[in-house]
């Protein structure tokens, strides 16, 4: 799978930029510090790529700022607490066989809170989080499948989860996750505490 992330015409790359003109980074000490290329670094900048969600995730660690901040812009609660259908912050990753987005994540609730981090994942058929686990130390992560089927990896233990089931863990352990089916599957998922 290519689990890269649409550049949104290029909002990303320019996001990217300022956030490191603004840390005053040279291309080089960037990439120093995230591991990853000047070269690709400077291709994601000026849109000529996109970012696998692994190179997204250390160039913004990297960067020090969370991944949701590259979310649209047009995100604007009426209320501190309360996020609107309509107004839920959205990051698509990559593309699927069947070219369509692979996975996609709505932000269900507020900056404000910053203690937990509720999503709404919907995970295409064939898509996955890539051929590798990852982790991420300090965080407990719970999530409930809504509709469609979970495939997972957790702590290397295969598992499939079906609407209405539900998995939770600390953060720690390795983990990637894929739909082997021919239909959306959508999870809603609690982080605490807030990554994106």
């Amino acid at each position: 799978m290519n689990d890269s992330l649409p550049t949104d015409d290029g909002e990303f790359g320019k996001k990217i930029r300022n956030r490191r003109q603004i840390k005053t980074l040279s291309l080089q000490e960037l990439a120093s510090k995230s591991g990853v290329s000047i070269a690709q670094i400077s291709n994601i900048e000026r849109n000529v790529s996109k970012p696998t969600v692994r190179t997204l995730r250390a160039i913004c660690e990297a960067l020090e700022f969370p991944m949701n901040w590259l979310a649209s812009d047009s995100f604007k609660s009426d209320h501190p607490f309360i996020v609107r259908r309509e107004k839920r912050r959205e990051v698509e990753f990559g593309e699927n066989k069947s070219q369509r987005v692979a996975i996609r994540k709505e932000f269900l609730s507020p900056d404000s809170c910053n203690g937990i981090q509720l999503l709404q994942l919907t995970v295409t058929p064939k898509a996955s989080t890539g051929r590798r686990s990852f982790e991420t130390p300090g965080q407990a992560r719970s999530m409930l499948v809504l509709e469609g089927e979970l495939h997972m990896e957790l702590d290397n233990e295969r598992l499939v989860l079906r609407a209405g089931d539900t998995c939770s863990f600390n953060q720690s352990l390795p983990i990637r996750y894929w739909n082997d089916g021919n239909a959306d599957c959508r999870i809603i998922l609690a982080i605490t505490p807030a990554v994106y």
